[in-house]
């Protein structure tokens, strides 16, 4: 909930004082996929969306052209890996605070066709603003009877 140049500050404040060096790679449980992976999972259908370049809460960001280039950049970006058009983003952590009404603004007018929150729901299609999205929370313990009845609409969380 700290804003992005602040946490970043903070954190190599934090550093400092315990003396301590960030490792220089990601532990390997953590690591992200790589590009190459990417390609492949793409190439097998699978579809990737932005979620900006450093995970801010966007609410935060006060620069227009940091704004611009998280989004933007991070939809470009993808679009340059994997060769075709990234149309759906999601928010960094979705809720309605952390997204403002710049960040809304801006993710409306990239060249995206929906953007998720992560707000829990259904999505009424004559309702729903494609740019705020809600969600169905699932997980490895849900089982196929909850799934097939979110799917249904019966539930909405």
């Amino acid at each position: 909930r700290v804003p992005s140049e602040e946490r970043n500050r903070s954190t190599k404040e934090i550093v400092r004082q315990l003396q301590v060096t960030l490792p220089s790679e990601m532990p390997k449980p953590l690591e992200p996929l790589t590009w190459e992976e990417v390609r492949e999972l793409a190439a097998k259908e699978v579809e990737f969306g932005a979620h900006t370049r450093t995970h801010p809460i966007l609410s935060s960001v006060e620069d227009e052209a940091m704004l611009h280039d998280e989004i933007v950049g991070s939809k470009r970006r993808i679009e340059e890996e994997l060769g075709k058009p990234v149309v759906h983003f999601c928010y960094p952590n979705g809720r309605a605070q952390d997204i403002g009404t710049r960040a809304l603004e801006f993710t409306r007018n990239a060249g995206f066709r929906t953007a998720t929150t992560t707000s829990p729901g259904m999505n009424l299609v004559s309702k729903a603003d494609p740019f705020l999205l809600r969600r169905l929370a699932v997980g490895p313990e849900t089982t196929d009877h909850y799934f097939a009845e979110l799917l249904a609409g019966l539930r909405s969380r």
